[in-house]
């Protein structure tokens, strides 16, 4: 049994963690790392390191919010849930030098990422009406779901919630994408 593809979260206790492993479309293992809700760094397998297996250890780089960079390490050991060694060599934005973080993950999903769409729209004003994108017809009240039954987009789960606000109507929702 092997780690599959997908999102993984964890945190320890200064830390959290999102990564991204893709191995068979990228061959890449990528992640972010915050302290608390603020975002410090991503981390990354470098540049012309191919990720043939989801476990083992691969030659990194990250790069933090302020532009600073730095190269180091980065190991993943385990199965279905893993663990995640990150040792950089310069600092970045508060991050240990030649020091590891280690952080335990989980899957969360198979999608690599999480996104936002808010539409906001006026009380009383008549919504847009579907568009096309890519030849496929497209919609504001449910953005990234296109109307067209044909379309390839990598929608998957969809959280949805309205919080209107005086004189708009506002539509939020978060989609993990791949």
């Amino acid at each position: 049994m092997t780690m599959d593809d997908g999102r993984y979260e964890g945190h320890d206790d200064r830390y959290s963690l999102v990564l991204r492993i893709d191995v068979g479309v990228a061959g890449v293992i990528s992640g972010d790392i915050y302290l608390g809700a603020a975002y410090l760094a991503s981390v990354r397998t470098a540049p012309g390191v191919r990720v043939t297996a989801a476990a083992g250890r691969w030659a990194a780089v990250g790069q933090d919010e302020l532009g600073a960079t730095a190269t180091g390490e980065l190991a993943v050991a385990g199965v279905a849930d893993a663990t995640v060694s990150i040792r950089l060599d310069q600092p970045l934005n508060g991050l240990p030098v030649d020091g590891e973080i280690t952080i335990a993950v989980h899957r969360v999903a198979a999608e690599l990422r999480e996104l936002g769409v808010e539409v906001e729209t006026e009380v009383g004003v008549q919504p847009p009406g579907p568009v096309l994108f890519q030849g496929y017809r497209g919609g504001c009240a449910n953005p990234l779901r296109p109307l067209d039954s044909r379309c390839p987009t990598p929608v998957c789960r969809r959280r949805f919630r309205d919080r209107p606000s005086p004189g708009t109507t506002r539509r939020s929702s978060r989609y993990s994408m791949i």
